[in-house]
């Protein structure tokens, strides 16, 4: 797969556990969610019990938790992460759904952006539409963080429209490989 995902969160409240914190855990507790931390919000706790569901991938715990955080906290970071829950459950017009209005919330924001690209293009089958938001992604973000990603999604959107073979959706080797590297170091 091309893209991925949840590379960024809302920034943390002080009541909000990091990432680092909740995965740094002893193997034998990561099976258990975080604790809820005094003075947290009931959005805080749900983002907290989100994030780890995301991480543990369990996307219908996940689903639910970040559904109520944006009831208490509403940004495109939390939308798209639910987009990838979503996207991971297989309602890819949920997925969908949830990048475009991290999208009409914040224009600016790179990888709701980059993550349509990729849902239409490696999941969705939609070479067309891929390539257009994978065009818009270049014009938009033109020294963004996926910048070279977008590039050669572009090229092999473009190549495989103008060559179609059975294994068109599969990126080439090199860009795979290339790909899964960055995805490991996101996590």
């Amino acid at each position: 797969m091309w893209g991925l995902m949840r590379n960024s969160a809302p920034a943390p409240s002080p009541n909000t556990p990091t990432a680092e914190a909740v995965n740094s855990a002893p193997a034998e507790t990561s099976i258990t969610p975080p604790p809820a931390l005094p003075g947290q919000t009931a959005a805080e706790r749900a983002l907290a019990l989100g994030n780890w569901y995301y991480d543990q991938h369990r996307w219908q715990e996940a689903i639910t938790q970040y559904e109520t955080a944006l009831a208490g906290i509403d940004n495109p970071d939390i939308r798209t992460d639910l987009g990838n829950c979503y996207r991971f459950a297989g309602s890819t017009d949920k997925a969908l759904e949830q990048y475009n209005k991290a999208q009409a919330e914040s224009p600016s924001h790179e990888q709701s952006l980059f993550n349509t690209m990729t849902l239409y293009g490696d999941v969705l089958g939609d070479k067309a539409k891929a390539a257009s938001v994978a065009t818009q992604y270049l014009s938009r973000f033109p020294a963004g963080e996926h910048l070279e990603m977008a590039r050669k999604f572009l090229a092999n959107m473009n190549t495989s429209s103008a060559q179609p073979t059975p294994t068109e959706s599969q990126p080439e080797p090199a860009a795979k490989a290339e790909l899964g590297e960055w995805m490991k170091k996101q996590q």
